[in-house]
């Protein structure tokens, strides 16, 4: 968050992509399927930016998801 208030009137509290896409009226379309994201990870940023508009893509919410996941994390191995 902006600490200072010239940072504030200057409009530098919001990110670049929303002042082009508010302020200046540039075309834009929310992605509705996040498909990186566990189901309990994705929960939070979905209610609190995206107005509970992003549902979780059939590769998260499949229990193989969870598991390979948590497998390469435990073993070391890279998570591409």
């Amino acid at each position: 968050s902006v600490q200072s208030p010239k940072a504030q009137e200057f409009g530098l509290g919001r990110s670049l992509q929303e002042r082009l896409m508010y302020k200046n009226n540039f075309p834009y379309t929310l992605l509705n399927v996040q498909y990186r994201m566990r189901p309990e990870i994705s929960h939070w940023p979905n209610a609190q930016f995206y107005e509970g508009k992003v549902s979780d893509g059939e590769n998260v919410s499949r229990p193989e998801y969870h598991l390979s996941s948590t497998h390469l994390l435990l073993t070391g191995e890279p998570y591409i």
